[in-house]
């Protein structure tokens, strides 16, 4: 498993694929937090890096965590959603309702 925590690079995921090899399932902070003290510089991943850290990781199921509820994130979960499916990877994300478990 791993947990991306605030991180918004992809060279980052790359060099954990590298390391530790196949991962099962990715907890990824989302939304493109953005609380502008580092200019325009998201702290985590927004839709389109989500994307690219998924095809690094395969066939991982990536659960989206920590995308909404402030007013930091500058994308929605939804959008999240459509980049996947529009890469082909829809199936590979959970985005867990708000208040809920998931099993994955």
């Amino acid at each position: 498993m791993y947990v991306s925590g605030d991180n918004a690079s992809v060279d980052v995921v790359r060099e954990i694929v590298e390391r530790v090899g196949q991962v099962d399932i990715a907890i990824v902070n989302v939304g493109a937090a953005n609380v502008g003290r580092f200019g325009d510089a998201d702290v985590t991943l927004n839709a389109r890096t989500a994307v690219r850290a998924a095809e690094l990781l395969g066939e991982a199921v990536l659960v989206a965590v920590h995308g909404e509820g402030w007013a930091h994130f500058t994308e929605t979960l939804d959008h999240l959603g459509r980049a996947f499916e529009y890469a082909g990877r829809r199936s590979q994300l959970v985005i867990p309702p708000r208040g809920h478990s998931v099993r994955v």
